[in-house]
């Protein structure tokens, strides 16, 4: 039977009042301070699962790990949204040069 909470450096040991908790992701056990964090876990993958999953208790360690995770796709995002934005800038630019030359051919058409 675990005595004490697995998180290093709390060691909160457990007794008839202050109760085990297991995190509902990486399933160590911890004290109700190291398991206050809920993220929406699929509960047959027990994946998170922001749509339709069911909020459970995690700890520390499993809730900051999603939320590194979480932070890298909106910067993912972001360098895609900069990226497509720099695309389509170009694209007008070529697009405009483009049309330019076109009017231009059509002149020496005409001269011919």
């Amino acid at each position: 039977t675990i005595a004490t909470c697995e998180l290093p450096g709390c060691k909160m040991r457990f007794t008839l009042t202050i109760r085990r908790h297991h995190c509902r992701k990486c399933g160590k056990v911890f004290c109700f301070k190291c398991t206050r964090h809920r993220l929406p876990l699929h509960p047959q993958t027990l994946a998170v699962d922001f749509k339709n999953g069911n909020d459970c208790r995690v700890c520390k360690d499993c809730y900051n790990q999603e939320r590194q995770w979480s932070k890298h796709d909106v910067n993912e995002a972001n360098k895609t949204k900069k990226a497509a934005k720099a695309l389509a800038q170009q694209l007008n630019r070529l697009t405009g040069e483009n049309g330019r030359l076109e009017g231009e051919v059509e002149q020496l058409e005409e001269e011919v």
